[in-house]
């Protein structure tokens, strides 16, 4: 076990790992620890009164943060980052994660929109996981493929409409897929495994979708949201300003060297919306390759 830090703004207090340690009450509250990649260390923090907290981190472990359970509504999650509305005095339980061996710094505040935000009164390190496995995989990689066809279905209700042919790619070597996109359209993803593929049981934790817009700013997270079902699934939806080169991509959310995706082949379709402004002429969308190692 690897020892944990944990640091008071106002006062500093030492805590052992895995070993339940509360800490007083203060405005804003600063944590570190170490952990191996894929590991994940469960906290446990009470507030004396309702409010909205921020909870930030950051360090070389790539740490993300995974709300688990307790009285928040909609966490605004985004990646290394939440906030949370503490709406009473039971536990919020969350985790930090790791892509990579290394550490990570943990701050915990009230946003400061808010005059009277509550001081949080305990924060718990419950349990230190070193490896993925320990993680649960998620049940929605276990959706048979009837669902997947539902799900693009849902799409095509909703006004989209497939553009050219399906991408192939293996998943071994997969870096993305590269397409020209324009301010008239909003763009969505469909995702499906060929047969005999499967993702990788780092992946089954965790799949993660981004869209690089042709203004070079990254859509993920909320702003971008990828619903597994089954062998595959859904991002949506990226909506761009300009007209241009962008660029979608696909990784285990845990994953570093190797990216560590699966095996076998996978089909990547692009559907595209009009946004209903203008009456000029849009380019269609034309992905123009699935770049390979």
């Amino acid at each position: 076990m690897k020892r944990i830090t944990c640091l008071l703004l106002a006062a500093a207090t030492g805590c052992a790992s895995g070993r339940k340690s509360a800490l007083p009450a203060a405005s804003a509250q600063s944590l570190s620890g170490e952990l191996d990649k894929g590991g994940a260390d469960l906290y446990s923090a009470t507030w004396s009164a309702p409010g909205r907290i921020s909870i930030e981190a950051g360090g070389s472990c790539a740490p993300r943060i995974e709300i688990v359970e307790g009285p928040a509504t909609k966490p605004a999650l985004k990646g290394n980052s939440a906030e949370v509305l503490v709406v009473g005095r039971r536990p919020l339980k969350f985790r930090v994660i790791a892509a990579e061996t290394g550490s990570y710094q943990l701050q915990l505040h009230p946003t400061p929109d808010r005059l009277e935000a509550p001081d949080p009164q305990a924060v718990e390190l419950l349990r230190r996981r070193h490896h993925f496995a320990e993680l649960p995989a998620l049940k929605e990689f276990d959706e048979p493929a009837s669902r997947l066809d539902e799900a693009v279905r849902g799409l095509t209700k909703r006004g989209f409409v497939q553009m050219h042919e399906p991408v192939r790619a293996r998943m071994e070597s997969f870096q993305g897929v590269d397409l020209r996109v324009d301010s008239a359209h909003c763009y969505a993803f469909f995702v499906r495994l060929a047969a005999g593929a499967s993702f990788s049981e780092v992946a089954r934790r965790g799949l993660a979708a981004s869209f690089i817009l042709p203004d070079k700013s990254k859509l993920a997270g909320d702003s971008f949201s990828l619903s597994v079902v089954g062998p595959g699934g859904v991002a949506q939806k990226a909506c761009p300003r300009s007209s241009g080169k962008a660029h979608f991509d696909l990784s285990a959310a845990l994953a570093t060297a190797g990216r560590e995706l699966g095996t076998g082949g996978l089909t990547v379709e692009v559907f595209a919306k009009s946004t209903g402004a203008g009456r000029r002429a849009a380019a269609r969308a034309a992905p123009t390759r699935a770049k390979r190692d």
